[in-house]
């Protein structure tokens, strides 16, 4: 039997957290993004990022995480992103598969007098399943984060909010915190392996960076 999985008999492996993901709600450690801080007056990074991206990071009502894509000058697309604003921080979530060719867009690209890119020893953690959004009211102590928004204005728009471990926001599948490595949840939640949440990622039509 393999690593991370379980089988019952004369039944296929059944990859650890798979069950909880589909059933009820389980934690994922996302070692596939790079979190950074973006540093400098919050207005004028936000219009130099603007400027890079195809949502309006500029049209926003309090604290919130905006999806969006990182686009070259003639189009092409280098990575999805998302934007993060929430109480005194600036966060920008990539995937760290495309770091090299966006290292170099925003050497090019964005003023360091405007923005500077800081990496964060930030983790990203996601919260899924049927019973995911339960956790904001048992076990995070969050206050309340509205749904989602879509506009065809201002594309899709994600509440956040900082609570006492780090930032957490509330894309329309459940929750993702960003935590420091230190941060113990203590949410009483299985732990989804890798290839748990690739079959529920698939499963869910989550797209991923490549």
């Amino acid at each position: 039997m393999a690593a991370g999985s379980s089988e019952a008999p004369g039944g296929p492996a059944t990859p650890a957290g798979y069950a909880a993901l589909e059933r009820e709600a389980a934690i994922y450690p996302d070692a596939s993004r790079r979190v950074f801080r973006v540093l400098g007056d919050e207005d004028r990074a936000l219009r130099a990022l603007n400027g890079l991206v195809t949502a309006d990071v500029l049209a926003r009502d309090g604290d919130e995480a905006i999806p969006t894509l990182i686009l070259t000058p003639k189009g092409k697309v280098l990575a999805d992103a998302v934007v993060v604003r929430a109480g005194n921080e600036l966060l920008l979530d990539v995937p760290a598969a495309a770091w090299d060719d966006l290292e170099a867009h925003f050497s090019r690209y964005l003023p360091p007098k405007f923005a500077r890119l800081e990496p964060s020893e930030l983790r990203v953690v996601r919260i899924r399943g049927p019973l995911a959004l339960e956790r904001e009211r048992t076990d995070l102590e969050l206050t309340r984060l509205d749904g989602p928004q879509y506009t065809a204005q201002e594309g899709s728009r994600w509440s956040a909010t900082r609570f006492r471990d780090g930032v957490a926001t509330r894309p329309p599948e459940g929750y993702d915190l960003y935590l420091p490595p230190d941060a113990v949840l203590g949410l009483g939640l299985p732990e989804a392996s890798d290839d748990a949440w690739e079959i529920f990622r698939v499963e869910s039509g989550i797209p991923v960076y490549g």
